[in-house]
C-alpha cells in the first residue's frame, strides 16, 4: 500500500511538476455534431496552460499530429487508447514521499456505473501510462472516480 512506504496524496493546490489532460476522440461523448468544438474548446484550455506548465496530453492513436497542430508544438502527447475524455476520472492519482518519489494509484473505473458502453480502454488507462513511464503503481480494490476525491495533503480526504 502507498502508505505503508510512505506516499501520500498531496492537496490538490500545491505545486505541480505538469498537467496532463485527455483528447476528446468520440462524437458520441458530446452531443451530435460537436466533437470538433470541443476539440477547439480543449485546444484553448492546453494552450493557455501551456503558458505556466507542461502540459501532457493523451490521445487515441493516430491523434497526434491533430493534437500537436491544435495545441502547439511544445505539448508532449502519449499515444494511449482512450475511450472519453474525462482523465480527472479514469486516470491515475499520483502519490508524493515528500523527498521527489512519485507513484501513481489505479482505481478501477466503470464510467461512472455503466454510463457510457465502452470504458475497457479508460480502466486500463492508468496501467499503460504506468509502463510508458516506468512508475510505480499501486492498484486499489475499489471503483473510484479520481474527480470525486480531493485531500489536503495531511490526510484528510473529502469524497463523493
Amino acid at each position: 500500500m502507498p502508505y505503508d512506504v510512505g506516499l501520500f496524496m498531496p492537496a490538490r493546490w500545491v505545486e505541480h511538476e505538469r498537467t496532463l489532460v485527455s483528447w476528446p476522440c468520440l462524437e458520441w461523448a458530446f452531443a451530435t455534431g460537436h466533437l470538433e468544438d470541443a476539440k477547439a474548446e480543449w485546444a484553448e484550455v492546453i494552450r493557455a496552460i501551456l503558458r505556466f506548465e507542461p502540459v501532457t496530453v493523451i490521445a487515441a492513436p493516430g491523434n497526434r499530429d491533430e493534437v500537436v497542430n491544435a495545441c502547439g508544438a511544445s505539448v508532449e502527447v502519449f499515444e494511449i487508447p482512450i475511450d472519453d475524455c474525462w482523465i480527472r476520472d479514469n486516470g491515475p492519482i499520483f502519490v508524493v514521499d515528500g523527498a521527489g518519489g512519485v507513484a501513481m494509484t489505479d482505481f478501477g473505473f466503470n464510467a461512472w456505473g455503466g454510463l457510457n458502453e465502452e470504458w475497457a480502454n479508460d480502466d486500463a488507462l492508468p496501467e499503460r501510462l504506468a509502463e510508458l513511464l516506468g512508475m510505480r503503481r499501486y492498484c486499489a480494490p475499489i471503483i473510484s472516480e479520481g474527480g470525486g476525491i480531493t485531500c489536503d495533503g495531511e490526510g484528510t480526504v473529502i469524497t463523493t
